[in-house]
């Protein structure tokens, strides 16, 4: 599915979603290396915090544009702070 949506979209995405619901533990975060699938569970404690997963009910055509600059964005800076 990434590679449909990489080149015939040209949307910039991964398998984050599809892990996260294949292979979530409840009261854990998942550290994932997207490129070698390493995996580790990082236990969560949100004490009195609540985690609130809500659905925009937008059309994704919509957020595309501002989902690829953000991911720019986050190059850019990533690369910045790599000293690149």
């Amino acid at each position: 599915m990434s590679k449909g949506r990489n080149d015939f979209v040209g949307v910039k995405c991964g398998i984050m979603d599809q892990f996260a619901v294949a292979m979530g533990k409840t009261g854990h975060a998942i550290k994932l290396n997207c490129d070698t699938l390493e995996y580790e569970y990082i236990p969560v404690n949100l004490n009195d915090y609540k985690l609130v997963i809500t659905h925009t009910n937008k059309n994704a055509d919509l957020l595309i544009p501002n989902i690829m600059k953000d991911w720019k964005n986050a190059i850019k800076v990533s690369n910045i702070t790599k000293g690149r």
